[in-house]
């Protein structure tokens, strides 16, 4: 099984818990922009932002309280990085 298959199985079974619901959206996301622009590099900015908007929608479907940033998205981000799945571009 390829690594982009295993994000996108990762992100179905995120539906378990509502507390996953954002790192649901990311895997989902960072696999949609992988299917779409055929590339292994991914802005990181344009992540963040779609990232941020869903953060603000679904903040009151959780009781857990996302402090979220820049500094804690990249940490999210990092692991995919690190399993070669993409690279990020900064700008």
């Amino acid at each position: 099984m390829t690594q982009v298959k295993q994000l996108g199985l990762a992100f179905y079974s995120m539906r378990l818990s509502s507390i996953f619901h954002h790192e649901g959206f990311i895997s989902n996301q960072i696999y949609n922009l992988l299917k779409q622009e055929n590339t292994k590099q991914l802005n990181l900015e344009k992540l963040y932002v779609q990232s941020e908007r869903f953060a603000e929608l679904l903040k009151n479907e959780s009781l857990y309280e996302y402090g979220y940033d820049r500094k804690l998205f990249r940490t999210r981000v990092q692991f995919f990085v690190d399993k070669g799945i993409f690279k990020l571009t900064e700008d």
